[in-house]
């Protein structure tokens, strides 16, 4: 006899694939796929033409304007997400365009200005590459902003397959601009030049600004300007400590390492990280494609019983993929190192990769506890989750990078995540608890 939540997972699996998951949801699979197939050849063409160092200090400097681009532009982008549509409907979707672009230009222009300083005034914080690498890095800030802005119209729009298309197309021109731009100037510049036009050729191809007359253009006394703005402060602005937590967790050992070792250590963890963090992040996305809406759609119905049910199967079928992908790297570790990495990478990358992949696990499975929290309608508790995570992976790669060098940050990784899923997993059964008082009170009190 099948087990009731397996028939319940078939049902779900069929409706989704019966109406909007065929449709929507196979051009988002395909563009899952197709960025992480480019991702793996990525790493193994960029640690072929590019040293260790070199491949160390760019992904530094990268990361330095991801968090600015995270910080400054994620309160804009989100806000033009969530209300985009509603002024489309009504007929001033091209207007919004341009006001959501005066803003992410302003935005993007305090970032290279503040980032441009410290280059300048820190040569240290170039990660060994020439001065002149500040226009570069403008120029990836001003063709990264322009992506954002026009991507986010298309993902509001839900036009998936443009999306999907526009995502997939980036991932393959940005790994042969990289490659070809490397294999001439195998430096840091050359490496950052690479990644501006590889993502500069299908922003331009895929997207572009509304053709608006200057009359019609939003200006000072627009009516709208104030409500926009208001938009932002209100819904967008939350997301700005979020993104800078986020970034604390994800990227911070990296600095770390570049702090107490060298860009070499940095690239040497880089490159193994990019490798095992794909495989659980596809995984992750696909199953909250699956459950989430289920989820949210049982909350909504007060139908607890099978939210709860929804809620362990996601979380038990998660860790079951992410306990056969580690077994599968501590197997064959070996192997996948010796084919996407270059040979000079591939020393304790095998260790490395099984770490991540476990830190990556956990950062998936808190995701689910977040999905959770939200559907229980308290989102004021994540800033806590994300702040004691954020808070645990900079201490200890602070405390364990300097004993154990490369591997002592997979290690404080892993130690990390897991904190940050403890913790989520203590709100989401308080928060859980708490609602099943308050149901159990509700009779009582009604009789």
């Amino acid at each position: 006899m099948t087990p009731p939540f397996v028939r319940m997972l078939a049902d779900q699996a069929r409706r989704l694939i019966a109406g909007r998951f065929l449709r929507d949801g196979l051009w988002i699979f395909a563009a899952y796929a197709v960025t992480i197939a480019a991702g793996l050849v990525s790493v193994r063409l960029f640690t072929e033409l590019a040293t260790q160092s070199v491949f160390g200090g760019a992904n530094l400097l990268l990361g330095i304007l991801t968090l600015g681009t995270q910080t400054l532009l994620s309160p804009i982008s989100q806000t033009q997400i969530r209300y985009h549509v509603g002024y489309k409907d009504a007929g001033s979707a091209d207007a919004y365009t341009w006001r959501m672009a005066r803003y992410t230009a302003g935005a993007a222009g305090v970032m290279v200005a503040v980032v441009a300083a410290a280059l300048v005034i820190w040569p240290s914080a170039r990660a060994g590459a020439h001065v002149w690498v500040i226009f570069e890095l403008a120029a990836w800030t001003a063709i990264s902003s322009y992506r954002s802005l026009l991507l986010n119209r298309v993902q509001a729009e839900r036009r998936q397959r443009r999306y999907a298309l526009w995502l997939g197309s980036e991932s393959i021109s940005v790994m042969i601009c990289t490659a070809t731009v490397l294999y001439f100037f195998g430096t840091i510049e050359g490496y950052i030049a690479g990644q501006v036009l590889g993502t500069a050729v299908t922003a331009f191809a895929f997207g572009r600004l509304p053709r608006l007359s200057a009359a019609k253009r939003p200006g000072a006394d627009d009516p709208d300007r104030a409500t926009a703005r208001q938009q932002i402060r209100r819904y967008g602005v939350p997301f700005a400590p979020f993104a800078l937590l986020a970034w604390v967790s994800n990227q911070s050992d990296r600095y770390v390492l570049a702090a107490d070792l060298s860009t070499r250590a940095v690239g040497q963890y880089v490159a193994a990280f990019g490798i095992a963090s794909r495989l659980p992040s596809l995984v992750g996305g696909l199953l909250a494609d699956l459950f989430k809406p289920a989820l949210f759609e049982a909350e909504n119905r007060s139908d607890f019983v099978r939210a709860k049910q929804l809620l362990a199967i996601w979380l038990a079928t998660l860790a079951g993929a992410t306990i056969i992908l580690i077994l599968a790297l501590f197997v064959f570790g070996d192997g996948v190192a010796d084919l996407l990495l270059a040979k000079s990478y591939r020393p304790g990358a095998k260790e490395i990769m099984c770490w991540i992949a476990a830190g990556y696990g956990f950062t998936v499975l808190a995701q689910v506890l977040e999905v959770q929290i939200l559907a229980l309608g308290d989102s004021r508790v994540l800033l806590w989750t994300k702040l004691a995570g954020a808070a645990a992976n900079l201490a200890l790669a602070i405390a364990i990078v300097p004993i154990f060098g490369v591997i002592g940050a997979a290690r404080a990784n892993v130690a990390g995540q897991l904190f940050q899923f403890t913790v989520t997993f203590w709100f989401g059964r308080h928060l859980q608890r708490k609602r099943d008082g308050q149901r159990a009170r509700s009779p009582q009190e009604a009789s």
